[in-house]
């Protein structure tokens, strides 16, 4: 088992476009929580996707989400992963 001080959880791979998203999670120790994927256009949020996660500790996790608008200009995207029980970022 990892060391709780020296554990990590990464998004090590990440992918959007204007139809989906994808993100692959690792973590060095059991992580459940929430990836949030969110769709700015000018600062504005236009639409947001939260979906659990639960991450075996070795072990890496892939989530995809279908955004349900039809977006066809520029827009920025956002991830970000919060650990169960706490609305802060890991």
């Amino acid at each position: 088992m990892a060391n709780q001080a020296s554990a990590r959880v990464e998004l090590t791979d990440f992918f959007s476009d204007f139809t989906t998203s994808d993100v692959t999670i690792n973590s060095d120790l059991d992580f459940q929580g929430k990836a949030v994927f969110e769709l700015l256009y000018s600062g504005e949020l236009v639409e947001s996707h939260e979906v659990p996660v639960n991450v075996k500790a070795g072990e890496s996790l892939t989530k995809v989400i279908v955004w349900q608008k039809n977006h066809s200009m520029i827009f920025i995207q956002l991830l970000s992963a919060y650990m169960k029980g706490t609305d802060s970022f890991q």
